[in-house]
């Protein structure tokens, strides 16, 4: 049975949501996890309850934090939603930030490598490797 995994992020990051989606393409065709994000919500749907009821769905609940994700409320909320669910988090920084000054975020391993953020990685397919390992390993542990 595949790991629900849940992307939290800011619209202005969907190009790192459209790259993750792709590194983690194969544990999804392996049936190991299913992703989704809030573009799967459907016209006339009620944002904050389809939100709700597939955050409470997700075994991880993947955030893509960048400035724009640390200064969106939305954002803000889906983290503090997720960690009173007690779920599983990973913070995956894609963009320098002040991440680790934020609520209580740098008490959880930050991906990639060290929480050294996406853009700052001369290769970032190797990056993205680097979280496509890790999320691959935490998935099979659950």
């Amino acid at each position: 049975m595949a790991i629900n995994v849940f992307y939290s992020y800011s619209h202005a990051d969907e190009l790192h949501r459209k790259n993750i989606e792709k590194f983690l393409s194969i544990l999804k065709s392996e049936n190991i996890i299913d992703d989704w994000c809030d573009r799967k919500i459907l016209a006339g749907a009620n944002l904050l309850d389809e939100i709700e009821k597939a955050m409470q769905k997700a075994d991880i609940v993947m955030f893509l934090v960048s400035i724009d994700f640390l200064s969106s409320k939305a954002c803000k909320d889906e983290w503090l939603m997720a960690k009173g669910m007690n779920k599983k988090l990973v913070s995956v920084i894609v963009r320098e930030c002040p991440w680790i000054d934020f609520d209580d975020m740098s008490k959880y391993l930050a991906l990639p490598i060290d929480g050294k953020p996406i853009m700052k990685w001369l290769d970032q397919d190797e990056a993205w490797h680097n979280v496509y390992l890790k999320v691959k390993e935490l998935a099979l542990n659950i």
